[in-house]
């Protein structure tokens, strides 16, 4: 049996749990993607699996005056595709590719951001 009942990337508790290197990421997900169903499906014992990989889309529009916010506004593909940059604000270059795959770009954007904690 699969249950497929929506995301839980904004859980910070579930993705402690299952994804810890994600949870103090912001999220493009709504808030209501709190992992109703799976803590449901966990209560009366389900199993689950794979529950680490939780996709991380590599561009959202944060709020430089609110950087703690949790759910940022996602800046699709079609912004980088009609020429939209990523430049590293420790540079002030440009770093990437902005049209590779997500999981590389994301990983990029990792190596050359600023950690929230570093915004001014």
């Amino acid at each position: 049996i699969v249950l497929a009942s929506g995301g839980f990337a904004a859980s910070v508790e579930l993705l402690k749990k299952y994804a810890p290197n994600l949870a103090e990421l912001p999220t493009t997900n709504g808030p209501w993607a709190t992992g109703d169903g799976l803590r449901i499906a966990e209560k009366v014992g389900a199993k689950t699996r794979d529950l680490m990989h939780v996709q991380v889309h590599p561009t959202g529009f944060l709020n430089p005056s609110n950087p703690s916010n949790k759910s940022v506004f996602l800046a699709p593909e079609a912004l980088r595709a009609c020429g939209g940059l990523l430049i590293s604000p420790r540079t002030g270059k440009r770093f990437a590719n902005e049209l590779l795959p997500r999981d590389l770009l994301s990983e990029a954007i990792f190596e050359n951001g600023l950690p929230l904690e570093e915004w001014d």
